[in-house]
């Protein structure tokens, strides 16, 4: 609510955000091949609206103080926390869009760049290779805080305890901070071509700089769970079993299994590179680090921020109330199933190569979504 725009723009930017998806998708599912076709021109055409939207939205948020500072009493961090989140994902599609289009048609349709990568003595396909990391890594970790934003300023609870409050504020400040430091790396990372040092070093063993970042930013996911609280306008209604209770729970939930899921699995691997090699053969473990950059993509980074996004939006629009929403706790359930289905099964795929369990995880959570898109739909209530 602190947020929301007026209701023209606001239809308009929602109808806009849904035609430019839907142009990006549906691009992407279809182009296949090298060269120009009609597949790419909607593809391009879905991401640079979307790049367009994202600038309107960011100047929005920039002139936001201007117009509702009360309305942001008390949730300055996490405000400030979303701003950079939008300016990091912002700085992120450029390096995404140059890659593929370094794909689809070749660095010779990019004007000066291979004079560019002659004069520095970087080979296209090593700079394709850069701009692509840097891209996927920054866009996943600006998506996380930028939803961690918005769970400090949704779950606030009806009275803003100061302790809480002041977690919420260091936890959504550090965040800041680690976002900030992830763009400024993966930036530089990707244009001046410089490799983030590995730290920690032990023969193979080690965790490279910017996957330190990466963690810090799940360590500051778990410590903004223990700031949050149930949100405003959800109290009331609904007994012991409301869904309003399943809120926090479903969003903390989802939060430990991205970073069991990602960081922690990640950490040990890093330290025990001698047995999985990188996941490049003939390193006796290389499949299993294979599994995990496939499974931690799959969850941790796409599935599991869909599911926090509609959680958020869940809790915002006060669709805990059983009375009122009544879809609210299937969806909350079958989530927190799926999400302990999909973290066991990622490990058991992890440790023996059997997916069963992680793909009856994700069937859960997917088959879920029916009743959390119900949930959202008003039927009179506050």
């Amino acid at each position: 609510r602190v947020l929301r725009p007026s209701f023209p723009a606001g239809k308009a930017f929602t109808g806009s955000a849904l035609l430019f998806s839907f142009l990006a998708g549906l691009g992407g599912i279809f182009n296949t091949d090298k060269g120009f076709s009609l597949s790419t021109a909607a593809q391009v055409a879905g991401m640079a609206g979307a790049d367009l939207l994202g600038i309107v939205l960011l100047a929005g948020l920039v002139t936001l103080p201007l117009e509702k500072k009360e309305r942001l009493r008390g949730r300055w961090a996490p405000f400030t926390l979303l701003l950079l989140s939008l300016a990091a994902l912002l700085a992120a599609a450029p390096l995404g869009h140059l890659a593929g289009w370094m794909k689809d048609m070749g660095p010779s349709y990019v004007p000066g760049l291979v004079k560019f990568l002659l004069d520095r003595g970087v080979p296209a396909e090593e700079f394709q290779e850069a701009l692509t990391g840097s891209h996927s890594h920054l866009v996943a970790a600006a998506l996380l805080s930028g939803l961690a934003a918005l769970a400090a300023m949704v779950f606030t609870g009806p009275s803003h305890s100061t302790g809480k409050a002041r977690i919420r504020a260091i936890a959504s400040t550090f965040l800041a901070v680690d976002i900030a430091a992830a763009a400024a790396l993966y930036l530089a990372a990707a244009m001046l071509f410089w490799e983030p040092p590995t730290l920690f070093a032990s023969g193979p063993n080690g965790i490279p700089l910017d996957d330190i970042i990466l963690g810090a930013g799940g360590l500051g996911l778990l410590f903004l769970a223990a700031g949050l609280a149930r949100p405003s306008g959800n109290d009331s209604g609904g007994g012991p079993g409301s869904a309003s209770r399943l809120l926090l729970p479903a969003l903390r939930l989802n939060w430990v299994c991205i970073f069991l899921g990602s960081v922690a699995l990640g950490v040990w691997i890093e330290f025990h590179e001698g047995f999985y090699g990188g996941g490049e053969p003939p390193a006796p473990g290389a499949h299993l680090d294979q599994v995990f950059i496939r499974a931690h993509l799959v969850s941790p980074y796409m599935f599991l921020p869909v599911i926090t996004a509609f959680i958020l939006a869940v809790g915002s629009r006060g669709a805990g109330k059983d009375r009122v929403f009544p879809w609210a706790g299937i969806f909350l359930s079958m989530s927190m199933a799926g999400m302990l289905l999909g973290l066991a099964g990622e490990i058991l795929w992890f440790l023996s190569g059997e997916n069963a369990l992680f793909a009856a995880g994700l069937l859960v959570m997917g088959a879920g979504l029916p009743a959390g898109i119900l949930a959202l739909r008003r039927r009179g209530g506050p």
